[in-house]
Parts: C-alpha cells; structure tokens; sequence
C-alpha cells in the first residue's frame, strides 16, 4: 500500500537529497516501517535516492538495510514495474547504477513494457550508460512489449551517438521491425531525426558486417506499406527526405492505400518535400484510389505555391476525382482563388460537371465565394446551366443568401427561372475519369523501383517527366545560401537523366 509521501519523512528526505534527516530517520526505531513504505507511484525511498542521484543517501540506506534486506529493498519495483536501477539509468546517474550493479542489480529485469535499464538509458541518450551495460552484456537483441530495441528507442529520439554505439554491435539486426513493422530507419525517419538516419545509412566498420549495405533496407516498407520515405515525406522532414533520395529511396512506391510520398506530402502541406520530390521525378499525375492527384489536393486545400509547381510539372489540369470534382472545383468550394486563377491560366474546364452535373461556378455561388465567382465568370463559366436537380448557380446563391453573389450573377446574364430550351454558348462537360497510365510505367511503383534500384538509375524508366526550368521557374528563390547548391545539384542529376532519354 503506497504511503504518502507527507506521513512518511524518510520518502521526502530521500527525494530532496536530505542527507541530515536521513542520517537521523536510519536510527529510529520506525525506520525498517518508513523504509518499506511507498509513494503514490509506488516507489520506495532507496528508489527516490538512486532516482534523484542522491549516491550518498543510496548509500546510507543500504548500510542501514543490512545484506538481505537490502537486495530485496534494490529488486523492488514501482507501478510501473521499474526498480531502482532503471530509475537511475533514465535518468543519467551514472555513479548510481554502477553503485547499484556492485550491490547485484539485476541487469536483465524488465519494466511493465518490456524495457530493460539497456532500453530506457538508449531512449534517453544516455551514452556512458550504455557503455557501461554492454561491458556488463547486457542483452541488446531484446525486444519490449511493442517489438522495440534498444536501437530503435535511441532512434525513436534522434540520439545519434547511441545509434552509433549500437548500430555496429546489433548490425544484424538493424532490419529488425517491430510489432507495426517499422525498422529503426523508418522510426528516425518518421521522427525527422536526419543525424540518425544518416548513421543508419552508413556503412558499418565492423569488418564482420562491412560487406553488409545498409541502403539494402531503404525501400522496406511497414505494415502500411510506408517505406521510410513515405514517413518522412508524410511529416515534413524535408532533411530526411533528402539523405533518403540521395541513397536510391523510390519516390514511386506507394502504401497500402495506393498513396506515394508525393501525395502524403500534399496531403499534410508540406511544401519543401513536395518540391524535392518533385525534382526527384515523383509521379505527378498519379491517383490515389479517390481518384485524387496531387493537384487536386493541393487545389482543396488552397496550397497556392504547390499548385504552381504541379502545374509547371505538367499535372494534369483538368484530372477528377471519384466524384467527378476537377482541381478548379475544388478551389471553388473551398474559397482559394488564388489557386483557382493558377488553375485558369493553365487552361482548366470551367464549365465541366461533376456527379451532381454541379459545375464549379455553382459551387462557388453556393458556397459564398465571391472573388472566385468573378474570376470564373471572366474565364467564361456558363450562369445558365442546372445540376441534377434544376438548380443554377443563381438559384443556389440566392437559397443560401449570398447577396452579392447573386447580385453578380444577375449582371452576368443569369435569370431566376431560365428557359429550359434556351440555347447558350457553351455546353456542360463532364469530366474524363482519371487516368493513371500517364503517371505510372506499365510495370507497378513498387517493382519499378526495385529495378531502378538495381540498375542505379536517377529515374524509373517508362516515366513521362517534365523539364527541371519550368518547375524551378515557379519556385521561388533558394532560402539559404546552402540550398542552392543542393538545387544545382539536383539540376544536374536531371539533366544527366534526360540526356539518357
């Protein structure tokens, strides 16, 4: 039963390093009741003193224990299954654990997740630490409860130098996954920790494993299909993205829901990564099961600067979704009319028609978008024609009560109750269905990629790519001074690339 920490001084001595209270608590006659007692997490006072890094207090309770009473006082756990040593390993107290291991602190206990004092010093960096528990041998191929190594938990945290320090020693096991299918590279890699991913990548001085090439295991995928790439493209790491490319990681796989890092990263508006992999040879055209490109990603969620680098990568303007919504539309309902004029200069439908015969003018009416219901007027949007229901972009303005929308609509011609048989100058359009086939080789991403591994090429062959001036026309200037050379760098990779065409 936990003992407060009030009602017990011995607790609270032990925890702020009081060692005067302490020295006189040891001699009471309650001491072995107070020495016994815990917290409300459930930790004792020899565990508040190897916690706190209090080594002479830890000390002086153990002298006070005597040899069997201490050996049990050091193998008690708190609620969270932890004992005094892994308390002291989380956190860095170097000269507590070694005290610790000469009292025979069991090395290979495992808190209620399955963590070792091994894994708890690595996820927190801890590198003398880990020295010292590999002189000790301790295991480094165990795993906890949700399939981690002590590998993947200093990678989980971006403690490259841990990384270092085990990566040689458990080499054999740096492809290792665990229970979601993640490598150790996956993890630093979702994380954004590029020191670590660049540390994995390397090729390891152990002349037992150096004939072993880490890049092997770039293309590895999760039980989501998501390589390490896709993780990192899906969270921005624009830096992890770039030491990936540059050892051969497929820009063309795609996960488990037919999504490439391209998308993803469309997806979660991360516009570096998009950029990079743009200029890596990312399929620009290609389509999740929605039927949804990264254009028109990008167009519903008004990423204006992203819109521009698609269209310059030759996106196809005019692509729908399983709804029959085109990029433009997209813009339209959501209000992004910087994104929809993009749209128009590229020469996007203005009077296509989804499911709904909706067109992106009604949408726009309806949604009370009244700068994109001007520029679709002046590029030509139809105001006479009805979706499925009889409804024009005028009737569905007016039904929401968008005034000035409607009152644009009635200067541009359109009429309340239109005349059903009246001809007018344009005819709807439904949009074509999206197509793939332009987007992707014959063969599928995946093996795709594993040839373009194979074979060291810049780009998987069969892809129709689009020239390096017109994207980086659209992108603005380099931030850094260090990024342009990067920008060059990958200039001349195409044009290699191109001239093998």
């Amino acid at each position: 039963m936990a003992t407060p920490t009030t009602t017990n001084p011995l607790l609270q001595a032990a925890r702020d390093g009081d060692e005067r209270s302490v020295s006189m608590l040891v001699r009471g006659s309650q001491f072995h009741t107070m020495v016994n007692g815990k917290n409300e997490y459930g930790r004792t006072a020899l565990m508040l003193a190897a916690m706190n890094g209090h080594i002479n207090l830890l000390q002086l309770l153990v002298q006070h224990l005597g040899y069997m009473c201490h050996t049990d006082q050091i193998h008690v756990v708190d609620n969270d299954g932890r004992t005094a040593l892994m308390l002291a390993a989380m956190h860095g107290h170097t000269n507590v654990v070694q005290y610790l291991l000469e009292q025979k602190a069991d090395l290979s206990v495992a808190d209620n997740g399955g963590r070792t004092a091994l894994m708890l010093a690595s996820a927190c960096g801890h590198i003398a630490l880990i020295q010292l528990f590999l002189l000790r041998s301790a295991d480094i191929h165990r795993v906890d409860n949700e399939g981690k190594t002590a590998l993947m938990m200093a990678s989980t945290n971006g403690h490259a130098d841990v990384v270092r320090l085990l990566r040689p020693t458990t080499y054999t096991a740096a492809s290792h996954i665990d229970q979601n299918g993640k490598t150790a590279l996956m993890i630093a890699a979702a994380n954004g920790h590029a020191n670590v991913v660049q540390v994995l990548l390397e090729k390891s001085p152990d002349s037992q494993t150096s004939h072993i090439d880490p890049v092997q295991h770039v293309n590895d995928a999760d039980k989501e299909g998501k390589t390490a790439l896709l993780l990192a493209s899906e969270h921005g790491h624009d830096s992890v993205v770039k030491i990936l490319l540059s050892r051969n990681a497929c820009v063309l796989h795609t996960d488990t829901k037919d999504r490439t890092a391209l998308l993803l990263a469309t997806t979660n508006g991360h516009e570096a990564v998009v950029r990079r992999l743009l200029l890596a040879g990312a399929a620009v055209n290609f389509t999740d099961p929605d039927g949804r490109a990264a254009l028109t990603i990008a167009s519903a969620h008004g990423l204006e600067v992203v819109v521009q680098w698609l269209l310059n990568a030759q996106a196809n303007v005019n692509v729908c979704d399983r709804h029959g919504r085109t990029p433009l539309m997209l813009a339209a309902i959501n209000g992004h009319e910087t994104a929809a004029k993009w749209l128009l200069n590229a020469d996007a439908k203005v009077n296509v028609i989804d499911r709904n015969d909706k067109t992106a003018l009604m949408l726009a009416s309806a949604s009370g978008h009244d700068r994109v219901v001007q520029r679709l007027l002046a590029a030509g949007a139809n105001v006479h024609l009805c979706d499925s229901n009889g409804h024009t972009a005028l009737l569905l303005a007016s039904r929401q009560g968008h005034s000035a929308i409607v009152q644009r609509l009635q200067n541009a011609g359109a009429a309340m109750d239109p005349n059903p048989t009246a001809t007018t100058a344009t005819t709807p359009e439904r949009g074509p269905p999206s197509d793939d086939t332009a987007a992707m080789p014959s063969a599928s991403a995946n093996d795709v990629c594993a040839k373009r591994h194979e074979t060291n090429e810049e780009r998987p062959l069969g892809q129709n790519y689009f020239t390096f001036s017109g994207l980086r026309a659209a992108m603005p200037p380099a931030s850094t001074a260090e990024e342009e050379p990067a920008i060059e760098e990958l200039q001349a990779r195409f044009t290699l690339c191109t001239a093998s065409e």
